[in-house]
């Protein structure tokens, strides 16, 4: 079958991926204490792709 006839794995950027990893880590998080660091990791992440105007990898981890 051709490549096109496949169905392709959408790829998300690296920014998108760490958005991911940090909101999974809070997911999974087990105290108080590891929520506070996950929040505090994923609201430094995501203000820094707004501020630095790209926030197509808010859209895409989303």
């Amino acid at each position: 079958m051709s490549r096109s006839g496949r169905e392709r794995k959408a790829q998300l950027s690296p920014d998108a991926e760490r958005l991911l990893a940090s909101a999974l880590g809070l997911a999974n998080s087990g105290s108080r204490l590891e929520d506070a660091y996950w929040q505090q990791l994923l609201v430094k992440r995501i203000e820094h792709l707004l501020d630095t105007n790209h926030p197509q990898a808010i859209y895409d981890a989303l």
